[in-house]
């Protein structure tokens, strides 16, 4: 098609030149051809992937449901390799240990009346514990691990253990490395909390320093410090892990958290 096959349309367009009217019709025609082009580019980018993932390394998990699944015995390397265990709260100074940890296969050191007796009776099979003065000077903590056999021991345990507490029944002892820094472990009101990860039951005895007693909720970041973010996030969550050559299984969920104080 051309302007020839139109030989009556400049009669029609008196008020325009010829020159305009070509200039006119090479623009629709330039106009055109890029919309059309564009939408062949739209098309096209419609038709690729779009937000690929890109590979990267992943967090592979081993079996600790169970001590049959997981055998071998954490060490004192496992659970408090150094002498400080550092504060949630990145500007606050870190929890200093008190004395030498302590690892026995006689888990009934670590609590008292019938809060003892269920804990012989569940098959425990070692403690590991160790204690600690805050860094802002105002407690002292036992943090402590038991290996259970499996993790529906361990939540039932939990779940006794939390009546047992509440009823004043018994109640688990803070370690006392160090006499004569440390007593009030054994002798002050004490905030207690513990909490199942795998068949592990990881717990923490909290005391002020001065022996006074604890007001609700007043020592609740030395428990998340302790049991939540270091038991808990940082030395079962490495224990869990393992290498990506080897194969994995995704860990249990954890049991809620239990807390009473006495």
């Amino acid at each position: 098609m051309s302007l020839r096959d139109f030989p009556d349309l400049f009669k029609h367009l008196p008020q325009h030149k010829p020159w305009v009217i070509t200039i006119s019709v090479i623009s629709v025609a330039v106009v055109l051809a890029v919309c059309g082009f564009s939408s062949w580019q739209l098309l096209l980018a419609d038709s690729q992937p779009i937000g690929l993932p890109t590979e990267g390394p992943t967090v592979q998990y081993r079996d600790i449901d169970s001590r049959e699944a997981d055998p071998t015995p954490m060490t004192v390397e496992d659970v408090f390799p150094s002498a400080e265990i550092p504060a949630a709260q990145p500007d606050w100074p870190p929890y200093t240990m008190m004395g030498q940890p302590h690892v026995s296969e006689d888990c009934s050191v670590a609590a008292d009346g019938e809060v003892k007796r269920v804990l012989t009776a569940s098959g425990c099979s070692q403690v590991l514990r160790a204690s600690f003065a805050s860094g802002d000077n105002l407690y002292f903590a036992t943090a402590g691990v038991l290996n259970l056999p499996d993790v529906t021991v361990a939540k039932t345990l939990s779940a006794e253990i939390k009546d047992l507490v509440e009823s004043r029944q018994g109640r688990f002892l803070g370690y006392i490395s160090v006499p004569e820094a440390n007593r009030q472990l054994y002798t002050a009101p004490p905030h207690l909390a513990w909490e199942v990860r795998g068949h592990f039951l990881l717990y923490a005895v909290v005391v002020r320093q001065d022996s006074g007693e604890m007001k609700p909720g007043e020592a609740d970041y030395v428990i998340e410090d302790l049991v939540k973010a270091y038991l808990r996030g940082t030395v079962v969550e490495r224990w869990a892990t393992v290498p990506e050559s080897q194969p994995s299984t995704e860990p249990s969920e954890a049991a809620e958290p239990s807390e009473a104080a006495t």
